[in-house]
């Protein structure tokens, strides 16, 4: 392949999002927990604007930490409106000193949707679609990509 072909269908790729999609899990809660595990998450950068274990509110525990995967991270920083497929978001959650109890993860998928999945030490449980409790509580921030918190917020 000539090398202008090959940086055309990179940079075609790169444009369209989809350029690492291989390297995304599948909307379910099985494939999302083997990757965060695989990827080493804990490594991904916080919320801008957030900390480690900030006040919480129902049902994300009394504290929480709020993790990015790239793709979200940089649609965030550049203050998109919506978030792109394969942005995933997990949220560590703590009630007071106690370790980890809680991961919620909201990966965003290809038809736009957000796939939400819990897991409470050895249980999953999935959200999927637009029955599940996440996103009853998700929607009513239609705006703002069904996300509560915002680029800077605390």
């Amino acid at each position: 392949m000539k090398k202008s072909l090959f940086v055309a269908l990179l940079v075609t790729f790169a444009l369209s999002g989809n350029l690492f999609a291989a390297d995304l899990p599948a909307a379910t809660g099985q494939d999302v927990v083997s990757y965060l595990t695989e990827v080493n998450y804990q490594s991904w950068q916080l919320w801008p604007g957030t900390t480690e274990k900030m006040l919480s509110q129902f049902p994300h525990g009394n504290f929480q930490t709020t993790r990015l995967n790239e793709r979200a991270l940089s649609a965030i920083q550049s203050e998109k409106r919506e978030l792109p497929a394969g942005a995933l978001i997990v949220k560590e959650e703590f009630e007071g000193e106690n370790p980890l109890v809680t991961l919620s993860v909201m990966l965003k998928t290809d038809d736009g949707q957000w796939f939400y999945a819990r897991y409470e030490g050895d249980q999953l449980i999935e959200y999927p679609g637009l029955d599940g409790m996440c996103n009853n509580c998700h929607v009513s921030m239609k705006k703002s990509d069904n996300l509560y918190l915002k680029a800077g917020s605390r």
